[in-house]
């Protein structure tokens, strides 16, 4: 089942790669953000990237922990 799972790991990680990069104009498709500024959108798009590289560090880290 381990191998199962890191597979799911792997293609949830290839997903990502291939996502779409969020853009000011792609943030504003989403609601609460329909009239942000251009500034400000490229802070929080900055801001999410850094979140969610810190996500994937600590799960990374975690998975390294539970392997037998």
């Amino acid at each position: 089942m381990q191998t199962r799972e890191n597979g799911s790991h792997a293609e949830t990680y290839r997903k990502i790669l291939k996502a779409e990069k969020m853009t000011p104009e792609r943030l504003r498709t989403f609601p609460g953000f329909e009239e942000i500024k251009e500034d400000e959108a490229k802070h929080v798009i900055e801001t999410l990237e850094c979140f969610c590289g810190i996500i994937v560090k600590h799960i990374s880290k975690k998975e390294d922990y539970e392997e037998p």
